[in-house]
């Protein structure tokens, strides 16, 4: 478990095996809204579900 004294304590998860949250999980959240809000803005395909594979542009 994480040393209370450590600076990750902020990161402190106690839902993750470890008791810490990933460092690079939070970055990789905020991606995928602004792809799919991209693909929106350039297709006028309204998408609710990821990934996002060509096939679901076809014909837009």
């Amino acid at each position: 478990m994480i040393d209370p004294s450590s600076p990750a304590r902020a990161a402190l998860d106690l839902t993750e095996p470890f008791g810490v949250r990933g460092v690079a999980e939070p970055p990789t959240l905020s991606a995928t809204p602004a792809v799919v809000n991209a693909i929106r803005n350039a297709t006028g395909l309204n998408l609710t579900h990821t990934p996002v594979a060509p096939e679901h542009t076809l014909g837009a």
